[in-house]
């Protein structure tokens, strides 16, 4: 009988402790409401991102994601976001963003920072 290698015993002992476990990893299928959902999104990602294309300059996909009003003004103020370098940015974070959900209302004019941090001077505590 051959001898294994102490890499190959570990992989072995991998390989069988996966195959013992799988069926408790095992994933559930989605429910008709998760499918729905991701349809959602990827059709809002979709919609947002085209409308990033065709008008990105004057903002109309921020409008599309229910941002406020001051933030396409911002676009068009500044000659198409930063001569057109913000919709840029904008088309790459509706594209790769996992949670699309923060570009969503976002109030910000740069969607994909950070909201800042609230000011704790101005808070008392009683």
């Amino acid at each position: 009988m051959k001898q294994l290698h102490p890499s190959q015993l570990f992989f072995l002992f991998l390989v069988i402790s996966t195959l013992q476990f799988t069926p408790l990893l095992a994933a559930q299928p989605p429910t008709d409401s998760v499918v729905t959902a991701r349809k959602l999104v990827v059709k809002k990602r979709i919609t947002a991102a085209l409308l990033t294309i065709t008008m990105g300059p004057l903002g109309a996909h921020r409008l599309y994601l229910g941002c406020p009003a001051h933030v396409p003004v911002a676009y068009v103020a500044t000659v198409g976001g930063g001569v057109g370098l913000i919709p840029v940015l904008d088309l790459f974070a509706i594209l790769f963003t996992r949670n699309f959900a923060t570009l969503q209302n976002n109030k910000q004019v740069f969607m994909w920072m950070k909201p800042p941090l609230p000011n704790t001077d101005t808070l008392t505590t009683k």
